[in-house]
């Protein structure tokens, strides 16, 4: 892993507690190179990191977890973290490791460039919104080139614009395959205005989610992390064991809060004199996921219902 390490300003971190997964305990580790965390990812770059998800282990050069140290029968080392890191730095995924307060445990973020996560949306087919209005021009630049006489009855072109029998528009909420090819990048909607890829922060958590549990001709690192977690689940009812940690050492894990996103969303969201229709149900959807956006769409749609209902019975 590089000897160069990104300065998470979010977490009480001293330079002390950042772990070299390739150091053995009692050597020495060398001198950090500090580098600024992208304050924002709208204007993200190829290279630029994003940290979405962290995972919580036991630390094996503390006494609670020193078992992680011993051999297995035949001699075989027990999997820690540090494995956990070098199988993921193989796949291209960025890791940030530092210890907990009381040095017992390790937090690994786990996040990937934007250049990765177009790579991984590509294998796997992730889809994404379209861009409404480069849609609509490139279909209707392919029907000028391919019909380049067909006209209505009433000689005009043809019109693909608003259905009649519907609110939406014809191109709206269109999703479609993500793929690298140059020319096909305007036509998925960018995340934010000033961003150059598709990816909102429930896209980049599924896809690196992918690039941890995932097969690895999906592009993953095919760690199982269930198994894990179950395993120390399986531990937690044996008595005589103290400490409950599964393969790696693994405890727990979850995905983080993207703070520039969450700001905004905060800032549409918590209104006062807001009408149940002005929710920024797209933002909701955007930031929590599709379950949580229907479940809030659902919430605005049933609350409006009754608000005539309300009025004569106040």
């Amino acid at each position: 892993m590089p000897s160069k390490w990104r300065k998470n300003t979010s977490c009480c971190v001293t330079d002390e507690d950042v772990v070299d997964p390739n150091l053995d305990s009692g050597e020495a580790e060398p001198e950090p190179v500090l580098e600024p965390v992208v304050e924002s990812h709208f204007t993200a770059k190829d290279d630029d990191v994003h940290y979405d998800m962290a995972f919580v282990f036991r630390n094996p050069d503390d006494p609670k977890g020193s078992k992680l140290n011993e051999s297995k029968e035949g001699g075989e080392t027990q999997l820690n973290y540090r494995h956990f890191i070098s199988t993921l730095s193989k796949n291209g995924v960025c890791t940030h490791p530092y210890l907990s307060v009381q040095k017992d445990e390790v937090y690994v973020l786990v996040g990937a460039s934007v250049k990765r996560l177009k790579e991984q949306a590509d294998v796997i087919d992730h889809k994404v919104l379209l861009d409404e209005a480069e849609v609509e021009k490139a279909t209707n630049a392919y029907f000028t080139s391919k019909y380049p006489n067909e006209k209505l009855d009433d000689g005009t072109k043809r019109n693909i614009g608003v259905l009649s029998d519907s609110r939406f528009r014809k191109f709206e909420y269109l999703y479609g395959t993500y793929d690298t090819q140059p020319n096909l990048q305007d036509l998925f909607k960018k995340s934010e205005p000033g961003s150059h890829h598709p990816f909102t922060a429930t896209d980049r958590i599924k896809l690196v989610e992918s690039m941890v549990k995932g097969e690895v001709w999906k592009g993953g690192s095919d760690i199982d992390i269930d198994s894990a977690l179950e395993a120390k689940i399986e531990c937690t009812h044996v008595e005589d064991v103290d400490d409950k940690y599964g393969t790696y050492g693994l405890m727990s894990y979850f995905p983080l809060h993207d703070a520039p996103r969450l700001n905004k969303l905060y800032k549409n969201w918590f209104k006062w004199l807001q009408w149940p229709s002005d929710q920024p149900v797209d933002e909701l959807r955007s930031y929590l996921g599709e379950k949580a956006g229907l479940y809030f769409g659902y919430l605005c749609h049933y609350t409006s219902c009754f608000i005539g209902s309300c009025l004569p019975a106040s």
